[in-house]
């Protein structure tokens, strides 16, 4: 890239007040505003998916939106290439930082408003409980039933946002880093989940090595594993719904499996988990609603240096896998588990948890 071009480019965006750099053709960094990158961006991992929301190589036309991965977080970018002034030619590409809210054409509530939500549905919870203890000490227990369903109803509305606080905190880094007995935590975890489903024709059931130990963040592990739980039985129209989940480890590798006897995975579903259009947005579509569970999944699949991928059983169902490898390069405390989670009412768990009221026979 030419100085002139150069110079052509960094007025425009040096405007735009944007953090962004400036590349030339072989991502070698010419000029950075307000972001932490340095060198070359030919060694970090850049995810891009055009229109469609398929992945894709370095952007054509009007670019492409995605994100890269840095050590302990992901930051959603735009990058479009970048034309020479005189001869037209590619000479290099821009890559700004956007918000994830953007990124997700919308679909994503941002940070702001689901601590609003969070806060305002706490207050309603922490007096309805109030309410009911009081009927409950003046024999009003006629009443009680009205109590229950302003709880669940609260617990409702926090189970369709919680993908969107999980995925934040993927882009924010807000991360607790620990060395955790990932075996330990699905169990205690499914073990909630069977609960939740009990009644019905509906059976859960796994298979999980014992004492493998991961470094991650317990919520974010065990939220994923309800995720792909609910999922099987949510999509699953058979008379009685199966689900199974198995965890092994394989060399240092830990490999998360969960298979269902549904209707199978949507071949467009199983070429990318950003199927959905990202970057475009869908008047049908409810910002934090359902259907950002596997794009969640897929993305902490990404931090972790891990993958998801999906096969169609041949006998009917489907089967998601999660590869994990198995670090320990942080800094990380140790902690076998956390058992805190299980009585904390508004933890990620039993917020997602909360989506199971919705699974019918």
């Amino acid at each position: 890239m030419t100085e002139k071009t150069l110079s052509f480019w960094k007025n425009i965006y040096a405007v735009a007040m944007s953090s962004c750099v400036i590349t030339d053709d072989k991502l070698n960094i010419l000029f950075n505003q307000n972001t932490d990158l340095t060198g070359s961006l030919a060694g970090i991992k850049i995810r891009l998916y055009d229109k469609n929301g398929v992945l894709c190589g370095l952007p054509e036309g009007k670019g492409c939106y995605g994100f890269i991965r840095h050590p302990d977080r992901l930051t959603a970018v735009f990058m479009a290439r970048l034309n020479d002034t005189d001869t037209g030619a590619v000479c290099g590409y821009i890559v700004k930082f956007v918000s994830p809210y953007e990124l997700f054409g919308g679909r994503l509530i941002d940070e702001s408003n689901t601590i609003l939500i969070r806060e305002k549905l706490a207050q309603i919870v922490t007096g309805t409980i109030s309410m009911r203890t009081f009927l409950e000490t003046t024999d009003n227990y006629q009443h009680i039933p009205q109590t229950e369903s302003i709880i669940d109803g609260c617990f409702g509305i926090l189970s369709g946002i919680t993908n969107s606080i999980q995925i934040g905190r993927l882009f924010r880094g807000k991360l607790k880093w620990c060395h955790c007995n990932v075996s330990q935590l699905l169990e205690e975890t499914l073990s909630l989940c069977r609960h939740r489903i009990a009644g019905g024709k509906r059976e859960l059931t796994w298979d999980i090595d014992s004492n493998i130990i991961l470094e991650c963040d317990e919520d974010q592990i065990k939220t994923v594993a309800a995720n792909l739980v609910l999922n099987g039985f949510m999509y699953n129209i058979s008379e009685t719904k199966k689900v199974n989940v198995s965890l092994k480890q394989k060399d240092r590798e830990a490999i998360l499996t969960v298979t269902d006897n549904g209707i199978g995975i949507p071949s467009g579903i199983m070429k990318n988990v950003f199927f959905r259009k990202p970057h475009t947005s869908d008047s049908n579509t409810v910002p934090g609603s359902e259907g950002m569970g596997l794009i969640y999944v897929s993305l902490f699949a990404e931090l972790m240096n891990g993958s998801l991928s999906f096969l169609s059983n041949s006998t009917g169902g489907s089967t998601v896998i999660v590869r994990l490898p198995i670090e320990h390069s942080r800094e990380c405390f140790f902690k076998s588990s956390n058992p805190t989670y299980l009585s904390d009412s508004f933890s990620p768990l039993n917020i997602t948890l909360a989506k199971f009221n919705n699974i019918k026979d």
